[in-house]
């Protein structure tokens, strides 16, 4: 075997080693991750920017948006969404990369039941096409204390309204 041809052997092997051994780097990274989203109890979801076609979701997600795991990836995650403003915040924020923390939406069930729920979501390149990586937290609870606490505030204020004109009333007789 000539020398050039003996070297170009050997590099290509090296090469291919090094390629190799870059391919089980990214696929144990893969792995990882994989196993982070569906070990994690918190409902993700990993969907396209462009389309909405859901690429992964976890049994929470599954759970939470009452979709059965096997049919999520079936599924256009803009559906998930109540209103389209916050549609529109989203994809916005996605594309300019601003990932969006804490935020409050109203999203729905599978059966169209709406919910509140509180979102990170952050956006994900992945050679040409953009993803979106959305974490949720059902606040259903949460909303219901609060408008029962807004509305007990607002019973009170009337009652002390009332109260207060009723003590002025008697105030007057009693000067009178």
């Amino acid at each position: 075997i000539p020398l050039s041809t003996a070297f170009v052997l050997i590099c290509a092997m090296l090469i291919a080693i090094s390629l190799s051994r870059i391919h089980l780097k990214i696929k144990s990274k893969l792995q990882i991750s994989n196993g982070i989203s569906r070990s994690t109890p918190i409902p993700v979801i990993v969907f396209d920017l462009a389309t909405g076609a859901v690429i992964e979701a976890n049994k929470p997600s599954s759970i939470l948006f009452q979709i059965p795991l096997e049919q999520f990836t079936g599924v256009n995650a803009w559906t998930l969404f109540a209103e389209q403003d916050d549609i529109e915040y989203v994809k916005n924020a996605m594309t300019s990369d601003f990932p969006v923390q804490n935020y409050e939406v109203m999203m729905k069930k599978h059966s169209s039941t709406s919910f509140w729920c509180t979102l990170s979501v952050n956006p994900i390149q992945i050679k040409e096409n953009l993803y979106v990586i959305l974490g949720a937290y059902d606040i259903s609870h949460r909303k219901d204390l609060e408008l029962k606490l807004e509305h007990n505030a607002k019973t009170l204020e009337l009652q002390v309204q009332e109260r207060t004109k009723a003590i002025e009333e008697q105030s007057k007789k009693l000067e009178e």
